[in-house]
């Protein structure tokens, strides 16, 4: 292969570029690749590229040691970092309200009295529970629970109708009664019934008839409005049933 060292030496970048181009100059396939590694060396084209890709290697092992570095730390966090599960509303709960909402499932009407009154916080959702449990409570202890919602939050948040019958505020009640062109006997107009025969006077449960209410209807237990006003001591309401031949 020819010695081209010392002819290449003396040229310039632009001429060693001219004499690439040249297609009529007839040199050996070797010499054609030295010709061109000498002018990219000659140019300072070698070595910059050489300097690149050693930037570029570096960068990219930086950026990747980053990355890890940054991993690594995200996870030591996230994992010693106490992980909380959703809080539902019965484990948001008091321990007092636990216990009341215990009480009320085993229907034990003593330690409901004794929660009461160490000053256990009923809320809406404990009062909804307790009215569902009709079949095993007695009134008393619904209302007691219904009053202690009212005092606390303005009102217990059912309807206006049963609410009234609850409290035994007979005067709200008829007003409310006044407002409905019929009962249907929907489970909250029949509980709002049946409450009215032990709280309210004959007047509500009176009102009641009127607007279509079944007066021998029979609660959860079974009991009628005179068992009802018998078993809460509503004498104007025995009466009234008396009077209307309910036995």
């Amino acid at each position: 292969m020819t010695d081209f060292s010392d002819v290449f030496s003396s040229l310039s970048p632009e001429d060693l570029g001219l004499l690439l181009e040249k297609e009529e100059v007839s040199i050996e396939k070797e010499d054609s690749g030295r010709i061109a590694a000498l002018a990219f060396e000659k140019a300072g084209i070698k070595r910059e590229r050489k300097r690149t890709a050693v930037f570029l290697r570096v960068l990219a092992a930086a950026a990747c040691l980053c990355l890890v570095s940054c991993a690594a730390v995200f996870g030591v966090r996230y994992f010693s970092k106490p992980q909380t599960e959703p809080v539902s509303t019965t484990l948001a709960a008091s321990p007092g309200e636990k216990a009341l909402m215990l009480a009320i499932s085993n229907g034990d009407e003593g330690l409901i009295e004794k929660l009461l009154k160490s000053g256990v916080l009923v809320s809406r959702d404990i009062l909804d529970y307790a009215v569902d449990c009709t079949s095993f409570l007695s009134y008393n202890v619904i209302s007691e629970l219904a009053q202690a919602v009212e005092e606390v939050f303005g009102s217990t948040g059912l309807d206006p109708l049963l609410e009234s019958t609850l409290v035994g505020n007979s005067k709200k009640a008829l007003e409310e009664l006044r407002k409905r062109n019929g009962i249907l006997m929907t489970p909250s107009e029949k509980l709002a019934f049946f409450f009215s025969a032990a709280f309210c006077s004959s007047d509500v449960v009176e009102a009641f008839k009127e607007k279509g209410a079944d007066i021998s209807a029979t609660d959860a237990a079974g009991n009628n409005i005179l068992q009802i006003a018998e078993k809460y001591g509503n004498s104007e309401n025995v009466r009234y049933a008396h009077e209307q031949g309910i036995n």
